[in-house]
């Protein structure tokens, strides 16, 4: 999906019967047919232009992502944390949801910016879930929180990364793990601002790989079954002087038939105005041989 409305991650997750790429264990929220809604047409999405927070859709072509809607639902609390971002859903159905401002902070208070929300599979009510530790308070210079998520289906896990505290000299930003079994949140990363993260793994080592927001690099870390970093994060490649625009942030992260697909667009930490801002796919494979990642295309 070639998406990307102000400079935040927006998310639009269509669940199938299909076969799951790798780490990818979701599962339809019981609550789709409980509202009405066809399964192999619909859509948790926080990307509808007229709505806040998060909708359901169901789309009139499956394959056809920005076509026409047939239906669009809302939860009453799907709007109680302003604009959301990144979605996650796991295994069981439950749908996990970030917040992040566009435009203003009206409706997204800087410091509920670093909370991670749970909408239950069942009941399709939105409840706050857990606060991540900031290392430093909001600041003026910098509205945002959370910005990327990944589900890791193996230690059921939610990788979640926030840039809250963080100002034009300082990196204050954190790479948060939260044990969704039993709550407990621990620190991967620390003075790390970034956005798109993703699990990769590869020759039996478990791989954290992440997009900076401040420059176009990707990054990875090695972790331990507990993710536990066992390594300091490598760079890994650049993203600088791709694609249309040259400076793009990879928002989202994916490791599918043995590539990196990476959807990316510019980002800076200010609130800009209401308009849709040009999203590009890069897909990344892995030389062997160089032991090096090598651009295949981008759309």
């Amino acid at each position: 999906m070639k998406k990307n409305l102000f400079f935040i991650p927006i998310i639009f997750c269509l669940i199938t019967q299909v076969a799951q790429a790798q780490n990818d264990c979701r599962r339809q929220p019981a609550f789709i047919q409980k509202f009405g809604f066809d399964p192999a047409r619909s859509a948790v999405s926080t990307a509808e232009r007229t709505y806040m927070g998060v909708c359901l859709i169901e789309l009139a072509d499956a394959q056809n992502q920005n076509g026409k809607r047939n239906k669009i639902f809302q939860h009453p609390s799907w709007r109680k944390a302003g604009y959301m971002a990144s979605v996650a859903i796991t295994e069981q159905g439950d749908v996990y949801v970030i917040p992040a401002p566009t435009v203003n902070i009206l409706y997204n208070k800087p410091d509920e910016q670093n909370w991670v929300y749970k909408i239950d599979h069942q009941t399709g009510e939105m409840n706050r879930f857990v606060e991540l530790p900031a290392a430093a308070k909001p600041s003026v210079q910098n509205a945002y929180g959370t910005l990327g998520s990944f589900y890791d289906c193996d230690t059921h896990t939610l990788f979640v990364t926030s840039v809250m505290g963080s100002t034009q000299n300082d990196e204050k930003g954190r790479i948060f793990a939260v044990n969704l079994l039993t709550n407990k949140v621990t620190i991967v990363a620390q003075n790390t601002d970034a956005m798109g993260v993703c699990i990769v793994k590869t020759n039996g080592k478990r791989q954290l790989f992440f997009g900076k927001t401040r420059t176009s690099d990707m990054y990875s870390l090695t972790l331990d079954a507990n993710n536990l970093p066992l390594s300091e994060p490598t760079f890994a490649f650049t993203l600088d002087n791709l694609g249309p625009r040259g400076d793009d942030r990879a928002r989202r992260i994916r490791f599918t038939n043995n590539n990196l697909q990476i959807n990316a667009a510019s980002f800076y930490y200010n609130l800009t105005a209401p308009t849709e801002k040009p999203e590009t796919i890069y897909v990344f494979s892995y030389d062997t041989n160089q032991q090096k990642w090598r651009l295949v295309r981008y759309e």
